[in-house]
């Protein structure tokens, strides 16, 4: 009688343990299904870099990147180093979507501003260095701009750059 409840008990472990495993491993199944594919065909990397610097306090934007033509691109990382005065500070930082004709990037829909560092002060230079992980989507012909703001001075310096990917639209 014993060894046919020990058998009953082992049979009874086997099957929780097979019932466990099935689930466990359908659960996973459906994770994988929710998570994205990075690697698909059709997600192409790219990145972009830009830099401009001059006298006027914060008047230029930096373009880092034009979308082609089909194509939709997906930011996902955006770093910048951008230097002024030591007597001046930058007040605002932003990145995205920018207007072919306007000397600055406009806030609006797909502009997004980033957190504003404590500056690192190098002699005449305060330097301000960031990266930051998004996540935002532009359409062909999109130009992808950064551009700071500071409070005045005679130089600064601003440099941009992303990755991401572009997928087919």
């Amino acid at each position: 009688m014993r060894q046919k409840i020990m058998a009953s008990i082992k049979r009874t472990s086997i099957a929780v343990v097979l019932a466990a495993g099935i689930a466990g491993h359908a659960s996973a199944q459906a994770r994988a299904a929710l998570t994205r594919d990075i690697d698909r065909a059709t997600a192409q990397p790219v990145n972009g870099s830009c830099l401009a610097s001059g006298v006027n306090p914060g008047l230029t934007k930096c373009i880092l990147y034009t979308v082609p033509s089909g194509k939709r691109l997906v930011v996902e990382l955006v770093s910048f180093l951008l230097a002024s005065d030591t007597n001046q500070s930058i007040t605002q930082i932003l990145v995205g979507k920018s207007d072919p004709n306007a000397v600055n990037i406009l806030i609006g829909t797909g502009v997004y501003e980033l957190a504003v560092p404590t500056p690192i002060a190098q002699s005449a230079t305060s330097l301000y260095a960031g990266t930051q992980s998004l996540r935002f989507y532009m359409d062909e012909g999109d130009l992808l701009a950064g551009q700071m703001y500071y409070t005045g001075g005679s130089n600064y310096q601003q440099a941009f750059s992303f990755s991401g990917y572009l997928v087919d639209k």
